[in-house]
């Protein structure tokens, strides 16, 4: 199960996690606060990933992502990503190299990466937008 934005409740955690699924949450700060209930460091996001048994990419500059080890940060991209729906574009990167054969960790973290070389690579040419991240996402990232 991937949880992201409005899917990205307490209730919806729980329920993925009771129900035995593999789990890759993708929470910006204020998302992470809100299911976890502490703030978003790197011992808050590693803490958290270890006791419900999941996968947590933390959106951000840097990126931090955690399946319970010492987080990864990923360190591409910039605040050009930081615009409505760039983050389902990264959800959908990270559903489709999972699909592919990836482990919840290894997808986050490459989706992650590629996400940020795209992102960064398309504000040196036009406002980043997520259609405009999505038209140009294949160029990087495959």
């Amino acid at each position: 199960v991937l949880l992201d934005a409005g899917g990205l409740t307490p209730a919806m955690l729980n329920a993925a996690i009771h129900g035995d699924a593999e789990v890759i949450v993708t929470p910006h700060d204020a998302e992470f606060v809100r299911v976890a209930g502490v703030g978003a460091g790197a011992y808050a996001v590693r803490s958290f990933a270890s006791r419900e048994g999941i996968t947590v990419l933390r959106k951000g500059n840097p990126t931090m992502i955690s399946d319970g080890g010492p987080p990864i940060l990923v360190t591409t991209g910039g605040p050009e990503l930081a615009s409505i729906g760039t983050g389902d574009v990264l959800a959908g990167m990270i559903g489709a190299l999972w699909a592919r054969g990836l482990s919840p960790i290894e997808a986050a973290v490459s989706a992650a990466y590629w996400h940020g070389v795209a992102g960064a690579a398309l504000a040196g040419r036009e406002t980043v937008t997520a259609s405009g991240l999505l038209r140009r996402i294949g160029e990087y990232a495959w």
